[in-house]
């Protein structure tokens, strides 16, 4: 479990390696044995690329430059002249291109902003602001490429005016927004972290049980069919939330000391789910050649294994959607087919199909199950003297499984000796997930560990959930 950290953090951890060494050679940078741009600057810049909310600053930076451009040298004189970035170095390009008599608007310096007189409208620049622009301007150059930002600028630098720089933000806007969506996560997935974590910072709480609960009566509630309106969805985004602390608070002990490269690489694996999921890899061949997992037993363990080590950190928030989140999709198909109201009250108050000691019987079969094929895949192998001497335990146990691939004639043939051999270790891995859920759900105080009246209590928390989400509504 981890206490509440801010999404800036989470939204880090999602950032691809080239963006992330873009933002670091920006905050790393020096001039002169001092840092290029004020270490608040660059947390500022953090934060408007982190959340996508750079579109002002980028109209700020348009007329930026314009003033930049009218001192007379060029603007990439101001942006990049030597030394630290200081707004006193942007407020003597401000003087200097008021004293110019050029083909640019009248432009007034004042001590803390440069006003713009467009012949289509007035605009100020706030110079304490400009190390941020500065700041901005550099991660363009290195992002984008000058290239891009100098043919976006030269319009609005061939004709100055108010609706020329609106223009030219809305360029680079583009431009930045193609460029991040390889880089940062979707909008939506920042949206949802964005919900969870102020939901989780007004409770001052932690990332728990209750708090997964309480996160969905209160958003299924506020959202009519939103994004949370089913606690399954509630449940994936908080398992998401969980790995991004992780991947956070890995990534942090990583870059001090491996690359940049090395550490994005491996927190964006996690992030996007690449590090390996041992039920895809029996669906693939060689494995795919024998039936180690069917249909019914694969969808009872998917959500386990997707959820990973956050299983074992949200053990009642799994159980929970599991058993209730599958009412409520039968709940959500009943509304879908247009059902009568008194068929979904009815639905509702029947309950689920399973109670909690019902769910943990299922995991008791797997876990007997996944015992039983991996002897048989170890008989498979010592016959085909790969793992040494044969065991009359695991020939026992092959011969009781009657599945594609468990015939003795199908499991002479190579393909298939090849698929129990690229099955042992994900199916070990399976097999340790679901042991470490179990130990986990046996540790539990009561009343969790009192699993009637725990499903007791949960059951009527959720009826009263879907009363209000399906049974008393027109």
């Amino acid at each position: 479990m981890h206490e509440f950290v801010s999404s800036s953090v989470l939204l880090q951890a999602g950032r691809s390696p080239e963006l992330t060494a873009a933002m670091q050679a920006i905050g790393e940078a020096t001039a002169d044995g001092e840092p290029r741009f004020p270490p608040a600057a660059c947390r500022q810049l953090a934060r408007l690329i982190a959340c996508r909310s750079y579109a002002p600053a980028l109209l700020e930076l348009c007329h930026l430059v314009v003033v930049a451009e009218a001192a007379g040298e060029g603007y990439e004189a101001a942006f990049w002249r030597p030394g630290p970035v200081r707004a006193d170095g942007f407020r003597a390009a401000a003087a200097d291109a008021a004293a110019a008599p050029r083909r640019f608007p009248r432009i007034s310096a004042e001590p803390h902003a440069a006003r713009i007189a467009y012949a289509d409208g007035l605009f100020s620049v706030s110079l304490p602001r400009a190390p941020l622009l500065a700041a901005l301007m550099e991660f363009l150059v290195s992002t984008i490429g000058y290239e891009v930002v100098d043919d976006a600028l030269a319009p609005l630098l061939a004709a100055p005016c108010a609706e020329a720089a609106g223009a030219a933000a809305n360029t680079l806007s583009r431009a930045l927004y193609d460029h991040l969506r390889e880089h940062l996560p979707a909008a939506q997935v920042q949206r949802k972290f964005q919900m969870l974590t102020d939901f989780l910072n007004r409770r001052r709480g932690e990332l728990d049980d209750d708090a997964v609960l309480d996160f969905w009566r209160q958003a299924s509630a506020d959202q009519a069919g939103g994004d949370f309106r089913t606690y399954a969805s509630v449940y994936r985004a908080c398992i998401n939330l969980w790995h991004a602390f992780e991947v956070a608070r890995d990534r942090r002990a990583l870059e001090a000391t491996m690359s940049i490269e090395q550490a994005g690489d491996i927190a964006d694996q996690i992030l996007s789910g690449e590090t390996g999921c041992p039920l895809a890899e029996l669906t693939r061949p060689p494995a795919s050649a024998v039936k180690f997992l069917n249909k019914r037993e694969t969808e009872a363990l998917t959500m386990l294994i997707e959820s990973d080590a956050a299983a074992v950190a949200l053990p009642l928030s799994l159980l929970r959607c599991e058993v209730f989140g599958r009412q409520q999709n039968r709940l959500t198909q009943a509304r879908r087919r247009q059902l009568s109201q008194q068929a979904l009250r009815d639905g509702i108050d029947a309950g689920p199909d399973e109670s909690y000691a019902d769910r943990r019987a299922v995991l008791a079969r797997l876990a007997a199950h996944l015992e039983r094929v991996l002897r048989a895949a170890y008989h498979v192998l010592a016959r085909a003297r790969r793992t040494g001497t044969e065991s009359e335990e695991c020939a026992r146990a092959f011969r009781g499984i009657s599945r594609q691939g468990f015939a003795e004639e199908d499991s002479r043939d190579p393909t298939v000796g090849a698929g129990f051999a690229a099955a042992v270790d994900p199916l070990l891995e399976i097999r340790e997930r679901l042991r470490r859920y179990a130990a986990r759900l046996d540790s539990l105080d009561p009343p969790a560990g009192d699993w009637p009246r725990q499903f007791d209590a949960d059951s009527a928390v959720f009826r009263a959930q879907f009363h209000l989400l399906y049974g008393d509504t027109a």
